[in-house]
């Protein structure tokens, strides 16, 4: 019993490494235009003009583009990207999209990493397109200026809705999505092996699983509460803005909003989701297996997770609308 707990702790501690490597998703929402499309009434109520609203809503996912991927070494001097992606590919995009705050012994599950100090460069990105942004629409020399001042900010929106994602926040959100029958494999080289790549795949899993039942609950003609939660955000959010001053403390104050859901949403993800994510018939990153999330959404059996799994995804919801507000504010005033 000893040894098994040891060698669980030091294979989550290779997990880590591993998962480190990993960024399935640099979109998080995948699909942050609905985020802005339910937040309509209140950007017209800041003084949005109807340019400005259709300039946000067409470029807040544009950074998912390709304009952080496969970036040169200059992009990334503290070279985080071998931690959150690697350098190539579409995945090395996720060092701008991501912030991991570092090991918090206030929260020694939900912030062990590896490196443990913190890393990624969302929190950079939110406050220097918001500023940008900012400086443009107040200068607001011409049409053209003020345009870009609002594609900005529709960048700004986008980083600080992705650190609302849980997984944008949080390495692993629960132990639970770690196959630790790997580890029984011999030699006990052999089961670390399989414990990282099977760990690799089944956290991915359970990541673009998520995202896209969300994706799928936000476009549905009747989304229910989840619409509700961008709708009244304020009532529904637990990210504390008091002592926010600046884009990139907002941005340090999302992610650690999401480190406190982190723990809730990892275990709501498994229930509702099952472990047949953890499967090999399951690689969804790469194409493998399919998810019916229509049926998800209605099925009777699962109502009660399902239930569980949209409260914190409310809540989580609701922290992107807040900072998107947020920001919009700071930028007009």
């Amino acid at each position: 019993m000893l040894g098994m707990s040891i060698a669980k702790r030091l294979g989550l501690s290779i997990v880590f490494v591993s998962l480190s490597l990993v960024a399935p998703n640099a979109q998080a929402w995948d699909g942050h235009e609905s985020i802005v499309s339910a937040l309509q009434p209140e950007l017209n109520h800041l003084g949005f003009p109807v340019s400005g609203y259709e300039a946000v809503l067409r470029h807040v996912g544009d950074p998912d583009n390709g304009m952080d991927a496969n970036l040169d070494d200059s992009w990334d001097p503290l070279d985080e990207r071998k931690w959150m992606g690697g350098t190539k590919g579409p995945t090395s995009a996720g060092f701008r999209h991501m912030y991991f705050g570092g090991w918090q012994i206030a929260h020694p599950i939900a912030t062990f990493q590896i490196p443990i100090k913190a890393i990624g460069q969302a929190p950079e990105r939110v406050a220097e397109n918001a500023t940008h942004a900012k400086h443009l629409l107040k200068a607001a020399l011409n049409a053209e200026s003020r345009a870009d001042g609002f594609k900005k900010l529709g960048w700004s929106f986008h980083y600080a809705q992705d650190l609302a994602q849980p997984f944008h926040s949080v390495q692993v959100l629960t132990p639970r999505m770690i196959p630790w029958k790997e580890l029984l494999a011999w030699p006990p080289k052999r089961g670390f092996g399989n414990l990282v790549r099977e760990a690799t795949r089944t956290v991915s899993n359970y990541h673009w699983a998520y995202e896209g039942y969300v994706r799928h609950r936000l476009r549905m003609a009747d989304s229910g509460v989840l619409q509700k939660c961008l709708a009244q955000s304020k009532v529904y959010a637990n990210l504390e803005l008091e002592d926010v001053h600046s884009p990139k403390e907002l941005a340090y104050a999302v992610s650690r909003a999401s480190v406190r859901l982190g723990p809730k949403l990892g275990g709501a993800v498994i229930e509702f989701f099952g472990k047949d994510l953890m499967s090999p018939d399951y690689d969804l990153p790469n194409g493998k297996g399919h998810l019916d999330y229509s049926a998800l959404a209605t099925r009777a059996d699962v109502k009660e997770h399902r239930a569980k799994l949209e409260e914190v995804t409310c809540a989580a919801l609701a922290n992107a609308a807040q900072a998107t507000l947020w920001l919009a504010k700071w930028a007009l005033r």
